[in-house]
């Protein structure tokens, strides 16, 4: 049952990611999550999260308070780009950390698994059929004539294993 819930879970992400992608050239796309002092309208120490499309882009940020200052980083690797920037306030320092992949890169990653299963899941119940086993569980089902498996309940042709 956790399996297929996986697959779904990974086909309803590339279905997202399907839908924003072409939409993300028109306007920015996405949601954020940032928890606010109810005493005062400034960030408390927690993380603050967003997530979005951004130009085909897939865009991750992470921003925090810190106590000190460090020098920003910039790494670019083909479709996949990391940045690290800081701002000096009057007490913290607010650090923004970005990651962006490039949309087809993170559609091509998640909706390998299920294609692969998609492609598996025939080609083993053929497999199994002509081993003479149980389609479902791999129960050997030689001379079992009763049409369904002892092991799982899975019905079968009635006789094809014979």
């Amino acid at each position: 049952m956790m399996h297929k819930t996986v697959i779904l879970v990974l086909v309803f992400i590339c279905v997202v990611i399907l839908i924003a992608w072409p939409l993300s050239y028109r306007a920015d796309i996405g949601c954020s999550y940032r928890p606010h002092n109810r005493d005062t309208a400034t960030m408390s120490g927690k993380d603050a999260f967003s997530m979005g499309f951004a130009s085909g882009r897939v865009v991750l940020t992470r921003m925090q308070q810190v106590k000190r200052y460090t020098t920003p980083a910039s790494l670019k690797w083909g479709p996949v780009e990391y940045r690290r920037e800081e701002t000096d306030g009057t007490l913290n320092v607010q650090r923004t950390q970005t990651i962006s992949v490039s949309a087809w890169l993170l559609l091509i990653v998640i909706g390998v698994y299920p294609a692969i299963e998609f492609i598996r899941g025939p080609l083993r119940r053929r497999r199994r059929r002509r081993k003479g086993l149980c389609t479902s569980c791999s129960y050997d089902l030689t001379g079992n004539m009763s049409g369904v498996c002892p092991e799982c309940g899975e019905e079968t042709r009635r006789g094809e294993n014979a």
